[in-house]
């Protein structure tokens, strides 16, 4: 475990968050710039660095937990008896994970450089819509790949049915749009169930839902 002087790893989720509320004020006022585009691009760009200046900082063959925020801490029971559940927002990091997180932020921002000019007949229509639907959905694979339990694995998973979900029903007017993004809205559905029994199966056998501790 490292200490909390690598706590700005944080950036690697708070980027593309910030990144999605931009895009939907955008939306709201109405811009016809490409602002939504770039601010999508930096926002992905500062989160590949920051992944790379975490590359730099662990050793290999050695996973570490980033504390973030406390989140849900509950317990009960008494005596022998006594039964806890916790799963704090903190990320953990190991070869693996970085590898991914390289890709997922390396290739999301070109997908996003790229995005602002084949998007661009849409600019004023849907243009921030999609850019904001694009950070969702690294915001939310970054939480799938860096969660350091199962519980923020899960809320990754929601956000990136969502945000497929959003991308893939776009074109809203087109019925072959909207009939796709209802069968992708299903199988999430579906995939959340089996996932969320895996969840507590899991926690029922080893009677926690941190890595770590399985």
């Amino acid at each position: 475990r490292l200490g909390p002087d690598l706590g700005w790893a944080g950036l690697i989720l708070l980027l593309p968050t910030v990144s999605a509320i931009l895009c939907g004020l955008y939306a709201a006022l109405g811009l016809k710039n490409r602002l939504p585009g770039w601010t999508t691009v930096l926002s992905l760009a500062g989160a590949f660095v920051t992944v790379c200046l975490l590359w730099t900082r662990i050793d290999p063959g050695q996973p570490v937990v980033i504390h973030l925020f406390d989140w849900l801490q509950f317990s009960w029971g008494e005596g022998g008896d006594f039964e806890s559940l916790r799963a704090n927002f903190a990320l953990y990091v190991d070869d693996l994970t970085i590898f991914w997180m390289l890709f997922v932020t390396g290739l999301g921002t070109l997908i996003a450089l790229y995005a602002t000019e084949y998007m661009e007949e849409d600019r004023g229509k849907g243009y921030a819509r999609f850019f904001g639907a694009m950070s969702i959905f690294l915001l939310a694979m970054a939480c799938l790949v860096m969660g350091d339990n199962l519980v923020v694995l899960y809320l990754g998973w929601e956000g990136v049915g969502l945000a497929s979900y959003l991308l893939i029903g776009y074109y809203f007017q087109k019925p072959s749009a909207v009939d796709a993004a209802k069968k992708a809205f299903i199988m999430n559905r579906i995939g959340d169930l089996g996932l969320a029994i895996a969840i507590w199966l899991t926690w029922w056998n080893f009677g926690t839902l941190e890595y770590d501790g399985i």
